[in-house]
């Protein structure tokens, strides 16, 4: 997919360039300390001088009137959450007659996401959801202390030290996942859909896609592109540059339309469906869970 707009361009070089002035510049030789001292305040300053500057282009036409652009910025360490707002008003007007894909190589979305979902299928959204398959079930010499799933299709599958764990935390919280929402809905309109790996893969696609369901006339559609997994680590911790774009059937014989749902329906073919029983059912060593539970922020 080629986007061509000179202004979305230049925002992000914008970008580009505040972060590195409060940034370390490493070289194969050095690290070189950046212009700004990196304080919270003259970070924000800096931050907030660049909001400022975009704040009155907001909403970016690229490349036509029919695909509007909002770029958004995350920084919650400095109080910068754009993301989160404009992620919650995507959701909120998910409902009957739409189809909503969520997908995340690290499945630990934030309780506001996870409670939207929620709301957005009691609504009468059709929601899935996707994220690596588990293959392997490893069994130590106690079970039920070290009993646990790894999703091979993980980027840290094979890692070393604590990060080994980080798979099959990422298992246990697609359970719970599936579990909060199914406390708070009444339907079966989610469904949970695992990558199955080619050998040496992994899986990395992050994103969300919205689009009318077949009986639906309305022409609009929403998907993302950027740095987001959509996590909890992502809402809180990182520095994360999302851009939601807003596409009408219309924009250009709607190529950019369907083009974004070929590819979505591509990436869907190579994943498998699961059961929530079978996923409700899946062990996890109280290690797993511990460790979990006592860094899930950090995921």
């Amino acid at each position: 997919m080629q986007i061509k707009s000179d202004e979305l361009a230049q925002y992000l070089r914008s970008l580009h360039y505040t972060i590195s002035s409060f940034s370390h510049q490493v070289s194969s030789s050095a690290i070189t300390v950046p212009a700004i001292h990196p304080s919270s305040s003259n970070c924000l300053a800096a931050i907030d001088s660049f909001l400022e500057k975009w704040k009155r282009s907001s909403l970016i036409n690229c490349p036509s009137d029919s695909v509007i652009v909002v770029p958004t910025v995350q920084f919650a360490s400095l109080g910068i959450r754009q993301d989160d707002k404009v992620l919650k008003a995507v959701v909120e007007n998910a409902g009957e007659g739409w189809e909503m894909v969520l997908s995340s190589p690290y499945l630990n979305f934030p309780k506001f996401l996870t409670e939207h979902i929620a709301a957005a299928i009691n609504r009468g959204a059709d929601i899935s959801v996707i994220t690596g398959a588990p293959e392997v079930t490893v069994r130590f010499f106690i079970d039920n202390l070290f009993n646990y799933f790894i999703p091979k299709a993980n980027g840290f599958y094979k890692s070393k030290g604590i990060s080994s764990l980080l798979p099959s935390a990422y298992s246990h919280l697609s359970k719970l996942f599936l579990t909060s929402v199914s406390s708070l809905t009444n339907s079966r309109s989610l469904h949970i859909k695992e990558y199955v790996p080619e050998p040496g893969w992994t899986f990395h696609a992050k994103g969300l896609w919205l689009f009318p369901g077949i009986n639906n006339k309305d022409d609009r559609g929403v998907f993302t592109i950027g740095s987001s997994n959509l996590s909890l680590r992502s809402q809180l911790r990182d520095l994360e540059c999302q851009l939601y774009l807003f596409v009408s059937q219309s924009d250009a014989d709607n190529s950019l339309f369907r083009r974004t749902k070929k590819n979505l329906l591509s990436l869907q073919s190579s994943t498998k469906d699961v059961e929530e029983i079978e996923l409700v059912n899946r062990p996890v060593g109280l290690f797993v869970k511990f460790v979990t539970w006592s860094l899930r922020k950090l995921f």
